[in-house]
């Protein structure tokens, strides 16, 4: 199977703190770096936003000093600008889903004809003229 360089690189990145967190001393920056450098690939996707959102909770919770504190708060940022981008996306599809509502095949719904009764004609005044 194919991967693009993109997912190569966040498995990467993902494996590299995973096996920073099991070590017996882990190394607050590596962690931070390897989380830093995923959160700047560009766009992330929503799995790796998430899975992102998640690690940036575990450390806040693992390494309390204040200059980590700081550290981590940019990361913070950075993961929940992508998570706005995404939340603006997904806003996007469900408008554009809305809008094409009944549409098939690409081609909106056919509007139904609205036909106005034509009266009748106006009989002759008198009828036994005739």
């Amino acid at each position: 199977m194919a991967t693009t360089v993109y997912a190569k690189r966040c498995s990467e990145l993902k494996q590299r703190y995973l096996k920073n967190t099991q070590l017996k001393e882990p190394s607050f920056d590596r962690q931070l770096n390897a989380l830093l450098q995923l959160a700047s690939l560009g766009r992330l996707s929503r799995a790796n936003c998430i899975w992102l959102g998640k690690r940036v909770h575990e450390m806040t919770e693992a390494w309390t000093s204040r200059v980590q504190r700081e550290a981590l708060d940019e990361l913070r940022h950075c993961q929940e600008r992508a998570w706005k981008r995404w939340q603006k996306r997904i806003a996007e599809r469900a408008a554009a889903k809305e809008a094409h509502r009944g549409w098939k095949f690409g081609k909106p719904p056919k509007a139904s004809p609205t036909t106005t009764p034509t009266p009748a004609p106006a009989p002759p005044t008198d009828i036994w003229s005739l």
